[in-house]
């Protein structure tokens, strides 16, 4: 029984070992955002900071000179302790249902109309859409069934 203990808490080493290898390699984000980068395509930023670039196209990926780490410590501390209110660079905001105001999960349902909604009030009778279905319909129909006519006979 002493041999397997001790073959165990090895086991466990080893995996705290390489568990902390794994953290050393993951690198800064590039605009030096206190977080780490994702290794999975997103050019040495980390996720957040990825989404920012995606929707603002014309911000430069590269690092920015006025980026600075966030610290434990913010110099511009009030009095009573409280950081001063700035937004962070790196934060998202959790959408919410247009009908209920629920938090959305990470993959929000998206309605035609270009609201959100929960998974209540994701189908259009629930949320009075106000996208016409009937026309969109009626413009799919006649796109993918084109008026076909026989040529005209000529009188002999």
């Amino acid at each position: 029984m002493l041999k397997l203990k001790s073959t165990l808490a090895v086991g466990c080493l080893a995996s705290v070992e390489m568990k902390h290898n794994v953290d050393e390699q993951q690198e800064e984000c590039l605009r030096k955002c206190g977080s780490k980068a994702s290794k999975n395509g997103t050019n040495g930023l980390c996720f957040n900071c990825y989404q920012q670039s995606l929707k603002n196209p014309e911000g430069d990926i590269q690092q920015k000179p006025g980026n600075k780490p966030k610290s434990s410590k913010s110099p511009n501390a009030d009095n009573d302790g409280r950081p001063e209110s700035s937004s962070p660079t790196c934060s998202t905001k959790r959408k919410r249902c247009e009908q209920c105001k629920v938090k959305l999960p990470l993959i929000p349902m998206e309605c035609r109309c270009g609201k959100v909604f929960c998974k209540l009030h994701r189908y259009a009778a629930e949320h009075q859409c106000t996208f016409d279905y009937r026309k969109m319909a009626a413009k799919e129909i006649a796109r993918n069934n084109p008026k076909v006519e026989a040529e005209k006979l000529r009188k002999i």
